[in-house]
């Protein structure tokens, strides 16, 4: 509650008719809490701090060491500004007075000498009564308006909007605090918002630091916060009863059941796709920690939209409808946020009898990758090869020729896993690759003839640069 006048209101109430402020002009928001008529040499120890002093300088009559100090002093004491009757007992006003008051920007005003101290002390407190009163209605009526939003039932968002026109402050809302990162702005206000001890958003009042609010506008924030802590906690009860639906549903699914025409247009129409298209995203803790149901929530909240899941053991794997973007800003910023966490995700499906094989392809990409988040390669090469990799005794073959090179490149300090990898990305142009490599195109070819030499594999020969192709994949990607 504001309870309290900044000496520039008073200014501009009129509240001293004919008065004259000589010093201090900086010191007009200063905030005056209580009015004091100094008197007495030991009125200044009477002080709290934000008052108005007047004075008519009777109290320095026998001290001019006191009437030196005066301004240093009022400054000690956070006063907020001084009233000087002139022509009574204060004497002249130095020059060092004026250039004190200047310094500390504690304002000070001429005030004339028939002025009745009693007249301005109660003009003070009526004013003063009247800002408060007039902020407990203001409060009141935004209390009143930002629980009529709340009873409408609308969004979050335009709760904030009343927020908005209420303050006038930029003011937004980010869900799920620990996303934010080191993306925190100093010069913001992040106003937490907790539900039984957790922190799950963020009200940022942009621009602004705790200390630039009034107490309106700090306590329109507050009631705000209470109301979309209701709204989140309702909607979490919400989600957390269709995340059952949905997990039920994508079990059926996983189960290989043969589907019908009707359950498959329920399951569509339940779920919000306007068309059978989807990505898989696998999730695996590095750690064992379990957080899928804080990844799973995020994951709701953000894309605004229901998505089928399920778990694997500590992982989780869940299948989204194709028009968000697998590797979107969100899946990176869970990526940036869970240092612990590997995300993969499939091509995309057209039907969803392909459940399983998306479950497959990214389970298995988050296996064998190396990057924290990648998405499977959609070239049929890297397909055949997961393929390939089912049978045995090809996997032995293929790694067999791996470990070769890799045993060559170790004992030689040499690149020719490396150079084969660029050779077959710049389509076999060794003038490309000799470029990307940083050598000459006549040791490229060197080291072409010691891949084929090593491997027993011809690098000009199409069936031997498939195989050659598959191996640089092996390198890529960790399929041990």
């Amino acid at each position: 509650m504001e309870n309290y006048l900044t000496v520039r209101e008073l200014v501009d109430k009129n509240y001293i008719n004919k008065s004259t402020l000589i010093a201090g002009r900086d010191g007009l928001e200063n905030k005056a809490k209580n009015i004091l008529i100094l008197e007495t040499p030991d009125g200044m120890d009477w002080l709290k701090g934000n008052e108005l002093v007047l004075t008519a300088g009777y109290a320095f009559t026998s001290n001019e060491q006191y009437k030196e100090n005066l301004i240093k002093t009022a400054h000690e004491k956070n006063v907020a500004a001084i009233g000087i009757k002139v022509g009574r007992y204060f004497g002249s006003i130095s020059d060092e007075l004026i250039n004190e008051a200047n310094k500390y920007c504690i304002p000070v005003f001429l005030l004339e000498r028939e002025t009745v101290y009693s007249d301005l002390v109660n003009k003070f407190y009526d004013l003063l009564f009247n800002k408060v009163n007039d902020n407990i209605l203001n409060i009141l009526k935004s209390y009143y308006k930002l629980l009529s939003k709340q009873t409408d039932g609308v969004c979050m968002e335009e709760i904030i909007s009343e927020v908005r026109k209420l303050t006038g402050l930029d003011v937004c809302y980010e869900k799920f605090s620990e996303l934010l990162g080191n993306s925190m702005i100093k010069s913001n206000y992040y106003i937490p918002l907790k539900h039984r001890g957790y922190i799950f958003a963020y009200l940022i009042v942009k621009g602004k630091n705790k200390e630039d609010l009034t107490d309106f506008q700090e306590s329109c924030i507050n009631y705000a916060i209470s109301l979309l802590k209701n709204i989140v906690i309702s909607e979490q009860n919400i989600l957390l009863a269709q995340s059952a639906n949905n997990r039920i549903i994508t079990e059926i699914l996983l189960s290989g059941q043969k589907l019908d025409e009707r359950f498959r247009d329920s399951i569509l129409s339940y779920m919000g796709w306007y068309e059978e298209s989807y990505y898989a995203i696998y999730f695996k803790w590095l750690n064992s920690r379990d957080s899928n149901s804080r990844i799973r929530q995020i994951m709701e909240f953000s894309l605004n939209e229901k998505f089928l899941f399920t778990e694997d053991g500590n992982n989780m794997v869940t299948f989204v409808f194709s028009k968000n973007d697998p590797i979107s800003d969100l899946i990176k910023r869970i990526a940036a946020t869970y240092k612990d966490l590997k995300i993969g995700v499939s091509t995309l499906k057209n039907r969803l009898e392909n459940i399983n094989q998306a479950y497959k392809e990214a389970c298995n990409i988050c296996n064998i990758s190396k990057e924290q988040v990648d998405t499977l390669d959609n070239s049929v090469n890297f397909k055949i090869l997961l393929e390939i990799l089912e049978n045995e005794e090809m996997k032995l073959y293929l790694f067999d020729i791996l470990e070769k090179l890799k045993n060559y490149d170790d004992e030689h300090n040499a690149e020719l896993l490396n150079t084969l990898s660029t050779y077959i990305r710049n389509n076999l142009s060794k003038k490309e690759s000799s470029e990307k490599l940083h050598i000459h195109v006549e040791t490229l070819r060197y080291r072409l003839l010691r891949i084929s030499k090593i491997t027993g594999l011809d690098t000009s020969r199409l069936d031997d640069l498939f195989i050659l192709k598959l191996i640089s994949h092996l390198s890529i990607y960790d399929f041990s």
